[in-house]
């Protein structure tokens, strides 16, 4: 259902989904925590063509663990008081410091 216009959605509680309006409901099946066979008004040429089960999508907070994971896995290949030199950051012990809009943000050897 790439593409689609949800704009035509209706606003009112739909019985039986148990989420708030149809709005509601289609981010639940985007994001895979409803099937479109569970809304009573969708008819069945509707479901059918689109019903195929979707994939259940990964939350924000999973998608950060995974950022961060990959993340910590890049900087561990990476000689943090070489990259200060490049830089012109500072490295003390295991933490390299870099100063970025006035902050620092630093990164430390695992």
């Amino acid at each position: 259902m790439q593409g689609t216009d949800l704009s035509g959605l209706c606003r009112r509680r739909v019985q039986g989904t148990k989420t708030p309006t149809c709005l509601a409901f289609a981010a639940a099946v985007f994001r895979g925590q409803k099937q479109l066979d569970e809304c009573p008004r969708l008819e069945a040429d509707i479901i059918e063509r689109y019903g195929g089960k979707t994939e259940k999508r990964p939350t924000a907070e999973q998608d950060m663990d995974d950022a961060v994971k990959h993340l910590q896995r890049k900087i561990a290949g990476i000689d943090l008081s070489a990259a200060a030199e490049r830089l012109g950051a500072d490295f003390s012990g295991d933490k390299l410091t870099i100063k970025v809009c006035g902050k620092n943000f630093n990164v430390q050897e695992l």
